[in-house]
């Protein structure tokens, strides 16, 4: 995804992100690929992958907004 998008930071939200070992686990495994090839690493730039603020209401806050901004 980091590829095709202009990604500066991803958010894990919903019940998932409650459990810190997999915002760690995946932290982990991301950082993993980087030392697999030199070409990972001289293409692609490291971003912050991180525990949404909200949790598992991220979801219904998101809604929230936007069926606030279709209004």
């Amino acid at each position: 995804m980091q590829c095709l998008l202009d990604v500066k930071k991803i958010v894990i939200g919903g019940g998932i992100s409650q459990q810190d070992c997999l915002v760690d686990t995946v932290n982990d495994c991301y950082k993993a690929l980087f030392k697999i090839s030199p070409v990972i690493e001289q293409t692609i730039t490291q971003i912050p992958i991180q525990q949404a603020k909200f949790q598992s209401d991220a979801n219904l806050i998101g809604a929230a907004e936007g069926l606030k901004n279709e209004e």
